[in-house]
């Protein structure tokens, strides 16, 4: 019995982490990913507030979409 209870250990352990790390990796990944994404040297990207980012990227949209319906 204490046979199948190690084994059960091993792989559930080695899921438990495996699910952790795929969680608290992303975040960390996702934002190396928006550094190497961004245009300009790494000072240049850092010193870039990610809101005029986002509300730059939304007002085009907002007037691609009014073009189109006007059009």
């Amino acid at each position: 019995v204490s046979f199948v209870c190690s084994l059960v250990e091993y792989w559930a352990y080695a899921l438990g982490w495996l699910m952790a790390l795929s969680s608290i990796l992303l975040v960390p990944g996702w934002a190396l990913g928006k550094l190497f994404a961004g245009k300009g040297s790494l000072k240049q990207v850092r010193r870039t507030p990610c809101s005029s980012l986002t509300f730059d990227k939304m007002n085009q949209d907002k007037a691609k979409i009014n073009a189109n319906l006007h059009n």
